[in-house]
């Protein structure tokens, strides 16, 4: 059995999110950086954007929870 991806077994078309400053390495730097944007209601800079999402009907966001 060759390895499929999950979004290769479900057909999906993927796009990844990433900003153009990168967020601290450290938890609490980085944790300090998101509640500051949390507070001022700032949103990151994207590098990109997907072209369009009126073609579906379900998106769904995913994302890696580092312990």
């Amino acid at each position: 059995d060759e390895y499929m991806s999950r979004r290769d077994y479900a057909g999906a078309d993927g796009f990844a999110v990433s900003v153009e400053k990168a967020y601290p390495q450290e938890y609490e730097d980085l944790a300090n950086a998101a509640k500051a944007q949390q507070v001022s209601n700032e949103r990151p800079a994207l590098t990109g954007y997907p072209e369009s999402l009126s073609e579906y009907d379900t998106v769904f966001l995913v994302y890696s929870n580092p312990t």
